[in-house]
C-alpha cells in the first residue's frame, strides 16, 4: 500500500511541472485561446476513454497490469520528448530574463484589478470544491453502484469537460475571463447543490451522473478561463512564474481541503460537505460579482 501511496506522490509531483511547462508552448497571445481550447479538448477526451479502458483491463486482467502499462505510456511520452529532433524556433529569444527573474505574482496582483478577480475567485471556487470532490466517488458507492461508477464518473466528466470547453470559445466572443469563471462557479454550485440538497431515494442515480457531467463542465470552463485570462493580462514572457505561483497555492488548497472535507464527512455526513460546498460556491459567486460590478463601475467614472 505504501508502494501506491509512493507512485501517486511521484506522479502528482510530475502532472504539476507540467501544467505550469505547457503553456510555454504556445508563443503567440493571438492563438492562445485556439490553443488553449484545443488543448482542452484532447486532455478531456483522454478523460472520457481512457477511465473506460482502465475499468475494462483491472477487470480481466488487474491493478498491477493497469500501472504497468502507464508506467509504460509515461515512458514513451518522456522518451519522445527527449529525443524529438524536429525543429523548434527558440521561444525564449526575446525574453529579458532579468524581467523574468524580476516578476513577482504578488505585485502583479496588486496592480492588474483583473488579474486578482481571476486569481481570488478561482482559488476560493477550488477551495470549496476539493472540500467535496473526493467524496463523488464515495456517495455514488453509498447510493448503490458498484466500483466501476468510479471510471464512468470520470468519462462524464470528461465529456462534460469537452462541452466545457466548447462553451468557453463561444461564450468568450461576449465574455471576459474572469466572467467565464463566475459561470463555472454558478455550474459548480448548482451541482453540489443537487448533491447535497436532493433525496438520494426518491431521485434516480441518473440524476446524479446528470449532476457530475455539470460538474465537468464547470471544469472544462474553468480550464479555459484561468488558462487563457492569465496569458492574456500576463502574455507569454511571464505565464510559467504566473501559472507556477497559482500552481503553488492551487496546491495547499488542494492538500488541505480533502482532509477537512473527509474529516467533516466522517463526524457528520458525505451530504453535509456538499451543502458547505455548494453555500460557499454561492457566497463566492455573489461576492465577486459585486467586486467586479464595483471595479466596472469605477473604471466609467474615468471615461
Amino acid at each position: 500500500m505504501i508502494f501506491l501511496y509512493v507512485i501517486t506522490l511521484i506522479k502528482t509531483t510530475c502532472r504539476c511541472g507540467l501544467g505550469i511547462l505547457n503553456k510555454k508552448l504556445n508563443v503567440d497571445d493571438n492563438e492562445s485561446q485556439r490553443f488553449y481550447e484545443i488543448y482542452g479538448y484532447i486532455t478531456n477526451f483522454s478523460r472520457i476513454v481512457i477511465p473506460l479502458f482502465v475499468v475494462y483491463l483491472n477487470t480481466y486482467y488487474g491493478l498491477w497490469f493497469v500501472l504497468s502499462l502507464s508506467i509504460i505510456f509515461n515512458l514513451v511520452g518522456m522518451l519522445t520528448s527527449y529525443f524529438d529532433n524536429t525543429f523548434r524556433p527558440d521561444a525564449n529569444g526575446g525574453i529579458n530574463s532579468t524581467a523574468v527573474e524580476r516578476f513577482s505574482l504578488i505585485q502583479q496582483l496588486k496592480s492588474k484589478p483583473d488579474l486578482y478577480l481571476l486569481v481570488s475567485a478561482y482559488t476560493l471556487s477550488n477551495l470549496a470544491f476539493f472540500l467535496s470532490n473526493d467524496m463523488l466517488g464515495i456517495f455514488f458507492e453509498k447510493i448503490g453502484q458498484s466500483e466501476s461508477s468510479i471510471g464512468y464518473i470520470i468519462s462524464l466528466l470528461g465529456v462534460g469537460g469537452i462541452i466545457g470547453m466548447r462553451i468557453s470559445g463561444w461564450l468568450l466572443k461576449k465574455l471576459s475571463a474572469k466572467n467565464l469563471l463566475l459561470f463555472s462557479v454558478m455550474v459548480n454550485f448548482v451541482a453540489f447543490w443537487g448533491f447535497g440538497f436532493l433525496d438520494a431515494k426518491t431521485n434516480h442515480y441518473a440524476t446524479y451522473y446528470l449532476l457530475i457531467f455539470l460538474v465537468g463542465t464547470a471544469s472544462g470552463v474553468t480550464f479555459f478561463a484561468i488558462r487563457y485570462g492569465v496569458r492574456n493580462i500576463i502574455g507569454f514572457e511571464h505565464v510559467g512564474k504566473a501559472t507556477g505561483g497559482i500552481q503553488k497555492i492551487s496546491s495547499i488548497v488542494a492538500i488541505l481541503m480533502p482532509i477537512i472535507g473527509g474529516y467533516t464527512a466522517k463526524l457528520i455526513s458525505i451530504e453535509f460537505t456538499f451543502k458547505l460546498t455548494s453555500i460557499l460556491l454561492a457566497v463566492i459567486f455573489l461576492y465577486f460579482l459585486f467586486k467586479k460590478y464595483k471595479l466596472t463601475e469605477k473604471r466609467n467614472m474615468y471615461v
